[in-house]
């Protein structure tokens, strides 16, 4: 019996199958009106990799990959709304605030005498919940285990503050969730109704592999690029170049024949 349980642990596709199922079965539980929803994937991961459960980096890098591409796919066509909407503000809004946390971690790592740079990187990634700064992280160093370190620190901490955030948010200011609904759903039918232009866009399918990968590896090869900021390359690295390769693509509707935009409820499972 000891053998059979020492080869499932090093069957690493077993071991993910078991952390998403136990994890979306824990973000399942409600305390009150909260919940951890799909978030609770990450915490039975931390659990496993508290056992000494590991996967190797090429299965991990490929898993965000398919992550960030399928969040950029189902992003796309909602960013030409809000663009269109509101225009550059929540761009704006989104440089300051990686921007006011990019100081507030500069300032701590100063304060903390002797932080490795590596972990502090890690835990920058980590509290912004950002999943392709940890895959350009670790792309830029290699896959240095202290950027690891340092995001799956600071990355429980920045999971439920969002996710408390968004749940109280209503409460604390006095938000009416009912209207603003009616007013993003009028949204919705105003950009998306049978308007000509809306009729000349391409429809969505189920989901098309060939439109995937496409957005796999141009995001792959736009990620190769680098540019020399005070005498170091910076790229955006395979998996940030993926989520920008995602967005243009199921932004524009079509490469050609292929079909870049899929159905929400595909991309989101």
């Amino acid at each position: 019996m000891p053998e059979i349980f020492a080869k499932l642990l090093q069957n690493q596709i077993l071991l993910l199958s078991v952390a998403v199922a136990s994890g979306l079965l824990l973000g399942r539980l409600k305390f009150k009106s909260i919940s951890l929803g799909t978030s609770g994937v990450l915490f039975t991961g931390l659990a496993l990799g508290l056992l000494k459960v590991k996967i190797s980096y090429e299965l991990f890098n490929w898993n965000l990959m398919l992550f960030v591409v399928a969040v950029g796919l189902l992003s796309a066509e909602d960013i030409v709304l809000v663009v269109k909407k509101y225009g550059m503000k929540f761009v704006a809004l989104g440089l300051v605030v990686t921007g006011v946390g990019a100081l507030c971690t500069y300032a701590m790592a100063r304060m903390a005498v002797g932080m490795d740079p590596l972990m502090v990187a890690g835990t920058y990634t980590g509290a912004l919940t950002s999943s392709p700064g940890l895959g350009a992280a670790l792309e830029a160093t290699g896959g240095n285990p202290l950027v690891t370190v340092g995001y799956t620190i600071a990355y429980p901490f920045g999971v439920l503050a969002v996710v408390l955030f968004v749940q109280l948010a209503p409460a604390i200011f006095r938000i009416d969730v009912k209207k603003e609904r009616e007013e993003l759903l009028s949204l919705y039918r105003d950009f998306y109704g049978p308007t000509p232009e809306r009729k000349a866009l391409p429809e969505s399918v189920p989901f098309s592999v060939l439109s995937f990968v496409a957005c796999v590896v141009f995001g792959i090869l736009l990620g190769s690029f680098s540019i020399p900021v005070m005498g170091n390359p910076v790229s955006l690295g395979s998996t940030g170049g993926g989520l920008i390769a995602a967005l243009a693509l199921g932004a524009a509707g079509r490469l050609g024949p292929l079909p870049m935009r899929m159905e929400k409820k595909t991309l989101s499972a």
